[in-house]
């Protein structure tokens, strides 16, 4: 029995030892990650994270669809590698470890990459009546914000979407036009749209907000606002303009001229407007204020004919405005800017040499001949290689010079030609010119193309004398007084292989500008304008001529020199 007992608890010993052994080789699973939570910048990178476990196998997943994240076991180690960020926002994943069944989890973030923000448009424009316009955007972020500066509560923003929004315009019952900003705000990123709106009077201006301008960007400018072509250089008498009939009733008409169908920039550009208080509106000042254009002195009588002359620092036009008692027409004209201040004549030139003038056309007869020439350029040097049998060339010392000019010219009436033997005319003087040393009295040249351009001290010489800018004409700027009948021609040449300063003066009567461009009644179609548009060019053309046989005679004889 004792033995019996013994062999028992002997068993129960063994079974105890056998339990305890299983239970120490059954060993719960550990895991331990060297961080919780890994950051990256918008930039392509990797990262490696220490995985303590005590279990031999191990794995990791990206919880979710998250294809910027790539995973790499290397014995303990996981190395997490992320695609560059192009998206706007910051994203954000996790990355789940497993070890036994034991799971830890770590949070993964990465920095925006850079915003992207397009707008499909710069600027918007508003008729008077208002409505409103669609505008898409395209980024690479939510979250966009969408909304009206301050002071513009005549705009509003609505139907806001992932790509595009819409801008509404109430009605403007003011003359002037209006304008306000609609901004688009992404993080630090920006974006402006500009919104105009038209007032109840239409101004129309050229292409502005560009410049300069080739044609086929003037052309879509025009077609963008309402215009349509309605004429185009033809190879006759219209060689250079094309014209567009706008949306505005009283702004009817706007032209562009080209040197030709490549160059870069509009020579010229003239708006019709058929009421002459509209470019005297407040309102329209403002608009070429914007511009840049400055008013100068205005000259003329108000009842006839009113001239406004206006200068420009910012872009290279210069604008005259010529009113009349039932219209008015804006001239716009290339100007390079002019850096430098040049010193030019204190008073009007050729006053003293132009008293000699007489014309027969006009049937101006000063009295003085060719023997009063000879008489008062006693003490000069007559030229007589230069000099012909209706010229004469005088070398001038520098005591009998009224204003440092060293030549001076004189152009007779002679038979001939349509001039009987006998006239009263014959050795009248109809035309003078003298040469100027100093080119600098009256031009600067363009250190871009070389080209000589007036001086604005000469400009606003001439201007303020009641002699504004008329045109050019074979290489001579024309300056013409409508009150005096005379027109100053004045270049550049070369005298003895030296730039000098050319300056002729005649008795021209040019009529009345643009005489056809009043008889236009009001709200005409584009077909009401095939009669102006040819009395303007046969104007145009005839009054080309006229200029051009003083020119050529002035360009002939300085090319003799």
């Amino acid at each position: 029995m004792r033995h019996l007992f013994k062999y028992t608890l002997g068993l129960l010993a063994l079974l105890f030892a056998v339990s305890s052994c299983k239970k120490n080789e059954i060993e719960e699973p550990s895991l331990d990650l060297s961080t919780a939570s890994l950051t990256f910048t918008k930039a392509a990178s990797d990262q490696t994270l220490n995985v303590q476990t005590n279990k031999d196998n191990w794995n990791a997943f990206v919880a979710g669809q998250s294809d910027w994240i790539t995973l790499e076991q290397q014995g303990t180690s996981l190395r997490v590698k992320v695609t560059a960020n192009t998206g706007g926002n910051e994203r954000r994943s996790t990355i789940v470890v497993n070890a036994g069944g034991l799971q830890k989890q770590v949070s993964v973030s990465q920095s925006a990459g850079d915003a992207v923000l397009d707008l499909s448009k710069a600027e918007l424009t508003f008729e008077a009546k208002g409505g409103t316009t669609p505008v898409s955007f395209g980024s690479n972020a939510s979250g966009i914000k969408v909304e009206v500066t301050t002071g513009a509560d005549w705009l509003s923003v609505g139907s806001v979407s992932q790509n595009s929004f819409a801008v509404t315009a109430k009605e403007n019952t003011a003359k002037g036009s209006r304008e306000g900003k609609v901004t688009l705000t992404l993080g630090t990123t920006i974006k402006e749209l500009k919104v105009t709106q038209e007032g109840t009077a239409v101004y129309i201006l050229p292409f502005l907000d560009k410049y300069p301008a080739n044609y086929r960007e003037v052309y879509n400018y025009e077609m963008s606002r309402g215009s349509a072509l309605i004429s185009v250089p033809d190879g006759l008498f219209n060689t250079t303009t094309y014209r567009f009939v706008t949306k505005s009733e009283v702004m009817p008409l706007i032209q562009y001229e080209f040197a030709s169908a490549t160059s870069p920039n509009f020579s010229k550009s003239s708006v019709l407007s058929l009421d002459p208080k509209l470019v005297e509106e407040p309102a329209f000042e403002e608009q070429l204020k914007k511009y840049g254009f400055v008013k100068g002195t205005p000259s003329g009588d108000r009842k006839t004919k009113l001239l406004v002359p206006y200068t420009n620092d910012k872009i290279s036009l210069g604008l005259t405005i010529t009113i009349q008692p039932n219209g008015a027409q804006l001239d716009f004209v290339y100007k390079p800017v002019q850096k430098d201040a040049y010193e030019t004549f204190k008073g009007l030139p050729m006053l003293k040499i132009g008293e000699v003038l007489s014309s027969r056309k006009e049937k101006v007869n000063s009295g003085k001949k060719r023997a009063d020439v000879q008489k008062l350029e006693e003490k000069s040097t007559l030229n007589t290689e230069l000099s012909k049998k209706e010229l004469d060339f005088f070398d001038v010392p520098s005591t009998s010079s009224y204003e440092t000019e060293f030549v001076r010219g004189y152009f007779y009436v002679v038979e001939g030609s349509g001039i009987p033997k006998g006239d009263e005319y014959i050795d009248c003087i109809e035309e003078v010119l003298a040469l100027y040393p100093k080119f600098t009295l009256g031009f600067w040249q363009d250190k871009v193309d070389q080209k000589f351009y007036p001086t604005r001290e000469f400009e606003k010489l001439m201007a303020d004398n009641g002699y504004p800018f008329l045109r050019v004409n074979r290489n001579f700027y024309i300056y013409y007084s409508d009150t005096a009948k005379k027109a100053y021609f004045v270049g550049t040449g070369k005298y003895n292989d030296k730039f000098v300063l050319n300056a002729h003066l005649a008795i021209v009567n040019l009529g009345k500008k643009s005489s056809a461009l009043l008889s236009i009644p009001r709200g005409a179609g584009a077909g009401d304008y095939k009669a102006y548009f040819k009395a303007l060019d046969r104007e145009e053309y005839e009054l080309n001529q006229q200029l051009d046989r003083i020119t050529k005679r002035l360009e002939k004889a300085l090319k003799a020199k």
